[in-house]
């Protein structure tokens, strides 16, 4: 057991450390910057079927390749969202490897960090992952895509708020396992790695869903829900405007 220095946040080193000690499969290990384009295909795919990917895409009838414009949309988002985990360790990336492959990943975040902010999202699009693939080929993608994705930061505003009473935490931004490897297991590794570190070092666990049937997986867990949002791009009158998120908290047993 690694305990936490009486600091106000914890550390992403402690939280490595402790990760470390709680793999208890070979399978699972701890990744780097060269797993970062194992990592984006792994991510997105495992969210090809994602109902908030789904949502954020906005594919029109139009689009007779939905999955494959899902899949070009998701890889621009993973790979922004994890890009500072694997390059500046602002974070850990977690993974289960089966067969000469990663069959799934896992993003969390200790609380001295932040997930990557406006300005992040900026440079990531100027000088390294390019404009989104919604501004790119328009004809794809909904005219809210954009917007919608943008609507996704008041759920930044939503965690800060919540774990203000918990200065030590993790965030587990991602989760995924690839749709092959789904049902085998892979999800369980990666939890139980995670919750292994958490508990030892009695820190809670947050995150956000999409699903009442993902809400039902997590409760399986220890998670609790502390709110609901509605997500919505200001003008989008469309049918499917709103979307409704889980935010869930889970304690350190």
């Amino acid at each position: 057991m690694i305990f936490c220095s009486k600091g106000k946040k914890l550390p992403n080193d402690i939280l490595i450390k402790e990760l470390l000690q709680s793999q208890y499969d070979l399978s699972v290990k701890l990744l780097d910057k060269s797993h970062e384009n194992e990592m984006v295909e792994t991510t997105s795919d495992a969210f090809s079927e994602d109902p908030m990917m789904q949502w954020i895409a906005n594919i029109p009838e139009s689009n007779q390749d939905k999955i494959g414009s899902i899949l070009e949309n998701n890889r621009w988002i993973c790979r922004g969202m994890n890009r500072s985990v694997l390059s500046q360790k602002r974070g850990v990336m977690v993974g289960v490897m089966e067969g000469g492959q990663m069959a799934g990943a896992m993003s969390v975040i200790p609380s001295i960090h932040q997930p990557p902010g406006l300005l992040s999202w900026i440079i990531y699009a100027t000088f390294q992952g390019g404009m989104p693939p919604y501004e790119r080929s328009k004809a794809k993608y909904g005219e809210w895509a954009g917007k919608r994705l943008d609507s996704l930061d008041i759920l930044t505003k939503k965690r800060k708020h919540i774990m203000k009473p918990y200065p030590k935490h993790i965030y587990l931004q991602q989760i995924g396992v690839r749709r092959e490897f789904q049902g085998k297991g892979i999800g369980k590794k990666l939890f139980k790695t995670l919750f292994g570190a958490a508990d030892s070092l009695q820190v809670p666990v947050y995150l956000e869903t999409e699903s009442e049937e993902n809400v039902s997986l997590y409760q399986h867990f220890g998670f609790q829900t502390v709110e609901t949002v509605l997500l919505s791009a200001k003008g989008d009158t469309s049918d499917e405007a709103k979307f409704k998120m889980w935010l869930m908290l889970r304690h350190p047993f």
